[in-house]
């Protein structure tokens, strides 16, 4: 992994500047509370101005909404909780109490579910920060000065996703790709995976931001990761009250119907039950292409206590690659 310095951080003075792609928009807070729309950039207290984005676009809100997804997937396996909080507002407090400073990610990711908030946003030297804060820079540059901001404010880690899709109002330089940010030293060092997700790539997060549907290579890396963030918790799929009850269902259905395997008509419908479980399952878990190949094997099968024997796998392997070598090998 190879680390290198963010360069020079901008000044206090450099923040009250302009924002690229931004427009600086009147606003005391009361009207940044009101405020519906979830666009501004940056709000500074001292001249109660926010830098509103000039263009949110479906390109820019792609990777913004794919990354809870992302998460709910390495959740389950890790088999506890991540919580995605959006653009929730990081605001800076005067002495006094009032707002001074606020700023909004994109998105907010807390390895485990925070306290109750008190409606006033996540609140520098109150509140426990996220784990990882994402921006997505379509038509913005946050390295011009949001960075600078994010590393004084000692967020530990944040990642700078510029999508596939490009603007032609994006600003020159911007380059599509994700970038990872760490604080180290109570300063920013750019590094090639993240720290927070057991050394997830920044070329597989991207990756998995912007691919149409995940693919074969995106579901083993969400599995990976989750089942590492497991181990270091003692935790795994079993632990996920969603997986929990499909596999008791997939049992619960193989044991009732097993009874009637005299019966041709019973077990068709058993077999047919099972498997839709078995393909709600492995769609959760395992590409597409997968979830056809594996299905295509189990639908061969014409008992139900064997169903569920192999059916297990589809709940205990980490990724498409296991899964179908280990049916292959139990089905020969």
């Amino acid at each position: 992994m190879s680390d290198s310095p963010v360069g020079a951080v901008p000044s206090p003075a450099d923040e009250r500047e302009d924002f690229p792609g931004c427009d600086p928009v009147p606003m005391s807070w009361d009207d940044v509370v009101a405020h519906e729309a979830k666009d501004i950039w940056y709000w500074d207290g001292d001249t109660n101005t926010a830098w509103v984005v000039r263009e949110i676009t479906a390109d820019h809100e792609m990777p913004t909404h794919r990354l809870p997804s992302l998460m709910t997937r390495i959740s389950q396996e890790r088999g506890s909780a991540i919580q995605c909080f959006g653009s929730a507002s990081l605001v800076f407090r005067r002495p006094d109490g009032k707002p001074g400073k606020m700023m909004e990610p994109d998105q907010s990711v807390f390895l485990h579910p925070r306290e109750p908030g008190r409606g006033d946003g996540i609140v520098l030297g109150r509140d426990r920060l996220p784990d990882v804060v994402m921006e997505t820079d379509h038509t913005t540059d946050v390295r011009r000065r949001k960075l600078g901001m994010y590393e004084r404010w000692g967020f530990p880690e944040l990642w700078v996703e510029v999508p596939d899709a490009g603007a032609p109002s994006r600003p020159r330089g911007l380059a599509a790709g994700l970038t990872i940010y760490v604080l180290e030293g109570g300063e920013y060092r750019r590094v090639d995976a993240s720290r927070a997700f057991f050394d997830w790539s920044a070329e597989s997060i991207h990756v998995a931001l912007n691919e149409a549907q995940l693919s074969r290579e995106t579901m083993a890396g969400l599995a990976r990761v989750g089942r590492e963030l497991g181990r270091g918790e003692g935790t795994t799929p079993e632990d996920d009250m969603q997986t929990r009850g499909h596999r008791r269902e997939a049992h619960r259905l193989g044991m009732r119907q097993g009874h009637a395997q005299g019966q041709a008509e019973s077990q068709a419908k058993a077999l047919a039950q099972q498997l839709e479980v078995l393909r709600r399952v492995a769609s959760r878990r395992f590409d597409q292409a997968v979830v056809v190949r594996a299905l295509g094997r189990l639908g061969t099968v014409d008992d139900v206590g064997r169903l569920t024997e192999l059916g297990g796998l589809v709940f205990d392997c980490a990724d498409g690659d296991e899964l179908e070598r280990r049916l292959a090998e139990a089905m020969q």
